[in-house]
């Protein structure tokens, strides 16, 4: 199967908006025709793995479709990360080329040579006509290899195809409806496969992607770009709740997708009586973002739910309730020196890590990892569902829960956070968990949020290293 380039009907309708300017589908297949020019000059083939350091970059919507039309393989990276892990991460998938949009803080030139030079890619006065340069993508290509949020501390190199995240754009659009002009935000890093799956789900409808704008505030861009739907990770849910210019501006919202990690309920229902269209969504880098999703209106119905499965997914809980994918959107595998690893089973499926049960009505309910659960005193404790609980008090900023070993108890949960007021009282914030969680899932200690890389999951084996450093506090 192939997928033309330029689905808009109208070539004069709006594809991007940036800071920088505005593409129109016309100018937008006429700019990327040109870099992918560009980077065939500076000697990429089909084929090759060309890294990206991206977060929220103008241009880089431009380049991935420049790379995908070159037939390269697009591996966005997070610049934040040490210069030294871009580069362990380069070679484990056997990048060829990189390509600083956003050079890292401690960017060293040794560690990766073949570099390629932003500004040439984008300098057209020496170009001839260019020839040769694809206006189909066939559904086989490979896209993208996206490294997972590495929740556990172990991120995989996750490969997908043209046709995961076609299908994945598709079966998402049949629930959340995207039409010709609407205006889908990008406020997440492209680094994340929820970003990418963006530009596929605008590109598709013949609508248009708006790039978030570094420094201005969020709810500010949202009025004055006229967004219609964004995708938010719950942090920033809350944080467009405590915005008190909100009002105005939800007004014109569609659609509000909510993913990345489990949403507490109260802020749903926060959000629902502040008139935000919400969406519930379970995803995963694997399945190209969206697995399943909660139909329009139901999120106020169901606040613990994630939905039901999307067209073009199947969805089972296996043993030990375990969630398990299959479907067009499922990767065909892990990429790791050079070689590709089958991530499915002999049925087609593949284990997530996730538990969860499924109700009378085919809704998803997402319990948590099996590999994050630990016992305390008898008691099976997912972390996630704390973190749940403390997310839903107006005082915690930031969370993150982890187990340390206990003598008496086996494990005891304890929680780093970053509070909205220095001041907040650690005991006046267990009696509130007590009113949400039964008293053994109540943190047994508080240790201050530290430096961390940024990003949509926490890390959760470098909380741990951390507890045990505190352990001694406690």
């Amino acid at each position: 199967m192939a997928y033309e380039l330029n689905i808009s009907s109208d070539s004069r309708q709006l594809a991007l908006i940036t800071a920088k300017d505005q593409y129109t589908y016309a100018k937008f297949d006429d700019t990327t025709r040109r870099i992918a020019a560009n980077l065939q000059h500076q000697g990429v083939q089909a084929g090759d793995r060309v890294a990206v350091t991206v977060k929220i970059h103008p241009d880089f919507p431009l380049l991935f479709f420049a790379l995908l039309r070159s037939g390269a393989v697009v591996v966005p990276l997070n610049p934040e990360l040490p210069a030294r892990t871009v580069a362990d991460m380069f070679r484990q998938v056997e990048c060829r080329w990189l390509i600083d949009l956003e050079p890292s803080m401690d960017s060293d030139a040794s560690l990766v040579s073949s570099r390629i030079d932003v500004g040439k890619l984008f300098d057209f006065s020496a170009l001839t006509a260019p020839s040769g340069i694809a206006d189909v993508l066939n559904s086989t290509q490979t896209a993208t290899i996206i490294f997972s949020s590495g929740s556990s501390g172990t991120p995989h190199a996750v490969l997908q195809t043209v046709g995961n995240h076609f299908f994945n754009a598709h079966g998402s659009n049949t629930n959340i409806k995207v039409f010709p002009g609407d205006r889908w935000l990008i406020s997440l890093p492209f680094y994340h496969v929820a970003a990418i799956a963006i530009l596929f789900r605008t590109f598709i409808a013949g609508a248009i992607s708006v790039l978030e704008e570094k420094g201005v505030p969020l709810m500010q861009q949202i009025g004055a770009m006229k967004v219609t739907h964004l995708s938010l990770v719950h942090t920033q849910l809350k944080r467009i709740l405590a915005d008190q210019k909100r009002n105005s501006t939800a007004a014109a919202l569609r659609a509000v997708l909510i993913g990345g990690s489990a949403c507490p309920p109260a802020l749903i229902r926060q959000g629902i009586a502040a008139g935000l269209p919400l969406f519930i969504s379970y995803g995963s880098t694997e399945m190209a973002s969206q697995i399943t999703t909660t139909a329009p209106g139901e999120a106020a119905i169901t606040p613990h739910s994630s939905g039901k499965v999307l067209p073009y997914r199947e969805i089972k809980i296996g043993a030990e309730g375990e969630i398990l994918v299959r479907g067009e959107t499922l990767s065909p595998g892990y990429v790791k020196t050079g070689e590709i690893s089958d991530i499915r089973d002999a049925q087609g499926w593949f284990h997530t890590g996730d538990t969860g049960r499924i109700d009378k009505a085919d809704n998803l309910t997402v319990l948590g990892r099996r590999d994050n659960m630990f016992i305390s005193g008898g008691e099976n404790i997912y972390p996630e569902e704390i973190e749940t609980a403390l997310m839903s008090l107006d005082v915690v900023q930031e969370c993150c829960v982890v187990d340390i070993s206990d003598a008496e108890f086996g494990a005891l949960p304890v929680a780093f956070l970053r509070l909205r007021d220095k001041g907040a009282d650690w005991s006046d914030i267990q009696r509130q968990l007590a009113l949400i969680l039964p008293r053994f899932k109540i943190p047994k200690g508080i240790m201050p949020w530290p430096q961390v890389q940024a990003g949509l999951k926490p890390d959760r084996k470098k909380f741990r290293e951390l507890a045990l450093q505190y352990k001694n506090n406690i």
